[in-house]
């Protein structure tokens, strides 16, 4: 969405609610992303398509843009890559520990 200014609008995530408020809008990020037994082995993609959370969060990792990932998928929108940050930013605060390697190799 844009702003009247035609600047985009400032996103942010509240902690532990999963609320997305752009401007004066709140959406929801559990309504854009969801878990289905019979849609990729339950793993969280955005509603209607078959896109991960994970390849959103893979690709923007590797550089590519918001833009870029739009181009390469038609039905995915900006609020959706929004919507799989939030979701990743919220399974990153629940209470399980990541073992990670600790030495350089």
């Amino acid at each position: 969405m844009q702003s009247g200014s035609g600047k985009p609008p400032i996103c942010r995530v509240l902690p532990r609610r999963g609320t997305l408020i752009e401007g004066e809008h709140v959406r929801d990020y559990r309504a854009m992303v969801v878990s289905n037994p019979g849609v990729t082995m339950r793993k969280p993609v955005i509603a209607g398509t078959r896109i991960t959370v994970e390849l959103i969060l893979e690709k923007l990792a590797t550089g590519e843009t918001v833009e870029q990932l739009r181009e390469a998928h038609p039905r995915l929108s900006a609020d959706a890559v929004r919507a799989a940050l939030a979701f990743a930013a919220d399974a990153l605060r629940a209470d399980v520990i990541y073992p990670l390697e600790t030495t350089l190799r």
